[in-house]
């Protein structure tokens, strides 16, 4: 039985990840990954919304949907070299 969403306290969570292959084409090979996440209270199934990120669709960056309930995060695997974010050491802008 699922609560009031008014009335719940939200205890327990639901995460719904996906990841997306992007080829280079439709025939070619795979050049990106990407994270979309969904998050439901576990108790009642109210869905929660992500602040803060670009609304859209980016293969570079988080961002959210346009109804703010999907995360989309480009992710790579661990082996390879960082793409998109420069190391940069402390004090450095």
């Amino acid at each position: 039985m699922l609560l009031d969403p008014e009335m719940c306290t939200h205890g327990n969570f639901l995460l719904s990840p996906k990841v997306t292959k992007v080829p280079s084409s439709p025939e070619g090979p795979i050049i990106d990954y990407i994270l979309e996440l969904s998050v439901r209270c576990g108790l009642c199934h109210l869905p929660f919304k992500f602040r803060g990120p670009f609304v859209g669709i980016v293969l570079n960056q988080p961002v959210v949907s346009e109804n703010e309930l999907t995360l989309s995060v480009p992710i790579e695997p661990s082996t390879e070299s960082k793409k998109y974010m420069p190391d940069l050491k402390i004090g450095e802008a």
